[in-house]
């Protein structure tokens, strides 16, 4: 198959949280780096991942109010995972700029640079804080592409906005207020297309393991030529962990030109999902897609201290943690897509947490909005729809649990223990709707604001204690009302390096007493080696600890009421040889 036309991808920026524009074109500056006389004084960039096998042609960059280019800029094309430079040009002023719906682009030719799937590409620009980058626009671009994010930084050319210091920033198609950033053209007149292609599993994707470490992973492409067998099969990367898989049947009957299955996979990865076909008895085309996990998968939910507001920002040091931002999979390096804030999260510590302890991958789908109170969502509201997507995104029972961090807003507002349990039980019970399946929750114990009182956080933290035990399926999560006496917070309200860390532990601890009982030797099963920790503890009264880096007694006080003893002991009895 050929594509015989030139696409244009244009690629447009959401906004800053915060700032409110409507179809007004305005200055802006999305690294805050204004330097006068400075021509170029911020890079900015969109991470991007493509489906098939794609050749970039030509590199841009936009002249949104039509009045040319203040002086020549570079462009560059890097693969993102390793930083390597593909291309770079030098786009001159001088240049006729091309229209571009509506919107003219000045563009310089390269060197042909072919792109294939599985790997993450950016595409980079140097703008001028007095450009014009900022308005009202749809985006066109072709489906191949799978926009990431865009990311902005007060760096000139080479322009890879990778810093720790790069804001991050939302893409969408169809939008009222956007940064328009670089652009490029590819041709793929006279290559090749794939054959086969797979647009499922993505690239660095997470799938919810079940109760026998297992998960059934989608797999679904298209293909060209008339097939009559479609198989796939897991195989281990070098240096991960995991069970490959024999070849499985995906499609016995292939028709139409596309095809969707499922492949059993053990828990672990990275994987290399392979696909091969047979038309009769004839080998027919193979496709891959890399880095493909199957672990362990948390939507996150809440205000600030559940999405980008802790400092300083943190790149886990594993790779297989992986965060999704909307539309596709990418290392899960602080601030995390979708929710808002530009700093750190504690779930990049979190995952590595994890990753260390089950040694498989971790996914998260961070969704929190700073300053929200618990009304704003329940069921009905903007906010509850980005719960509900992240459910649909995760597919059933795609994952271990939703974990709720919010109240703090709710303490300030005076809102009762009674409105705040049965605002937050409508949301529960709507995602159990949505999602099929009664869905776990975690719930963190977080009310203290420096703006409101004691008697306020009071009956905020009773709400929440009244939906942890008023549900079987909704455990304590982290309890950080204390971190502000403890010198953990890195302003008034949100965390600092060590509280970052702390929530993580504390999320850590909640989600093994509820999930993973008993496992105090974390192998996976419930053995001697445990019962040989809940006997060198047997009888300890003093397990309570302020900090959730002692789990006190070896996290054998199952039961948190200070001690172990014999409800400990028969919970693990329980739990034996599991």
């Amino acid at each position: 198959m050929h594509i015989r036309n030139i696409v244009l991808i244009i690629a447009l920026l959401l906004i800053f949280a915060g700032i409110v524009q409507a179809n007004v074109a305005v200055e802006i500056n999305p690294a805050n780096a204004t330097v006068p006389g400075h021509t170029y004084e911020f890079s900015l960039g969109y991470t991007f991942t493509v489906d098939s096998e794609t050749t970039v042609t030509e590199l841009g960059k936009f002249d949104v109010d039509g009045d040319g280019m203040a002086a020549d800029a570079s462009a560059c094309l890097f693969n993102w995972d390793t930083g390597e430079k593909l291309a770079g040009t030098v786009i001159s002023a001088s240049s006729t700029g091309e229209a571009t719906g509506g919107i003219n682009t000045h563009f310089a030719a390269i060197d042909p640079v072919i792109l294939r799937a599985g790997t993450t590409y950016m595409a980079a620009v140097e703008v001028g804080a007095h450009e014009f980058m900022y308005g009202s626009g749809i985006a066109a671009w072709d489906e191949n592409i799978n926009w990431i994010e865009g990311r902005a930084t007060g760096l000139e050319n080479p322009a890879m906005p990778d810093t720790a210091d790069a804001a991050t920033f939302e893409i969408a198609r169809d939008i009222d207020d956007c940064y328009f950033g670089p652009n490029f053209k590819f041709d793929a007149d006279g290559i090749q297309q794939p054959d086969l292609s797979l647009s499922q599993p993505k690239t660095r994707a997470v799938f919810q393991r079940n109760d026998h470490d297992i998960a059934m992973v989608p797999v679904q492409g298209t293909y060209a030529d008339p097939l009559t067998l479609i198989e796939a099969r897991a195989v281990v990367m070098d240096g991960f962990s995991g069970s490959p898989s024999d070849w499985q049947i995906i499609d016995e009957s292939p028709i139409g030109g596309s095809f969707s299955g499922t492949l059993s996979v053990a828990a672990g990865g990275w994987y290399s999902i392979e696909i091969r076909t047979f038309d009769g008895e004839t080998p027919g085309p193979t496709a891959a897609v890399d880095r493909v996990g199957v672990g362990e998968v948390f939507i996150i939910s809440g205000q600030s201290n559940s999405a980008n507001f802790g400092q300083p920002k943190m790149t886990p040091t594993h790779d297989t943690v992986s965060a999704w931002t909307g539309s596709s999979w990418r290392h899960a390096y602080d601030p995390q897509p979708i929710a808002n804030g530009n700093n750190g999260s504690p779930w990049s510590r979190l995952g590595d947490i994890l990753v260390a302890r089950f040694d498989v991958p971790i996914g998260f789908v961070t969704t929190g909005i700073g300053a929200t109170r618990v009304g704003q969502w329940v069921p009905g509201t903007p906010y509850y729809t980005r719960i509900r997507s992240a459910i649909e995104d995760m597919g059933e029972n795609g994952m271990r649990a939703i974990l709720w961090h919010q109240g703090e807003s709710d303490s300030i507002a005076g809102t009762s223990a009674s409105v705040y349990a049965s605002r937050l039980n409508s949301i529960i019970a709507q995602t159990r709707v949505d999602a099929g399946w009664d869905v776990p929750w975690g719930v963190a114990l977080a009310s203290y604001h420096p703006y409101s009182t004691s008697a306020q956080e009071a009956e905020v933290r009773a709400g929440q204690e009244s939906v942890i035990t008023g549900d079987p399926l909704v455990f304590q999560g982290a309890d950080t009302d204390d971190f502000h006496n403890l010198g953990w917070l890195a302003d008034s309200v949100h965390f600092d390096g060590t509280g970052l860390l702390e929530h993580a532990r504390w999320w850590e601890v909640s989600i093994i007493r509820t999930f993973f009982p008993c496992d105090f030797e974390p192998n996976g099963k419930v053995d001697l080696s445990d019962f040989g920790l809940l006997a060198e503890n047997w009888l300890d009264s003093n397990c309570k600890s302020v900090s959730a880096f002692s789990y006190g007694c070896n996290d054998c006080d199952l039961n948190n009421d200070g001690k172990v003893d014999m409800l400990d002991l028969d919970a693990c009895a329980y739990n034996w040889l599991d």
